[in-house]
């Protein structure tokens, strides 16, 4: 159905997040209950933000990012071929 996971960049404070939610049950509130509940967790551990790499095709993807409402910083990293969110907790 889904998961979700983030791992602590313990030099800078900050988390990249990580979600995969089977293509038939998108849109259906499960990305966003693992993010909030990711969201969660990692604040209680004193996280200061979550980041999530995108590749531009994924367009889902970047939509359910902007829709959180929680997004402090995007960026589009050429070299990469990504874009960089930044979210507050």
């Amino acid at each position: 159905m889904g998961a979700g996971r983030y791992l602590l960049n313990r030099s800078t404070n900050q988390a990249e997040f990580a979600l995969l939610i089977q293509d038939e049950y998108q849109n259906r509130g499960i990305g966003t209950f693992l993010l909030n509940h990711l969201m969660r967790i990692a604040k209680s551990k004193g996280v200061d933000a979550f980041t999530a790499y995108v590749h531009p095709s994924n367009r889902k993807m970047i939509s359910f990012i902007h829709r959180t409402g929680k997004v402090v910083e995007s960026k589009l990293s050429i070299r990469d071929d990504e874009y960089i969110f930044t979210l507050k907790l």
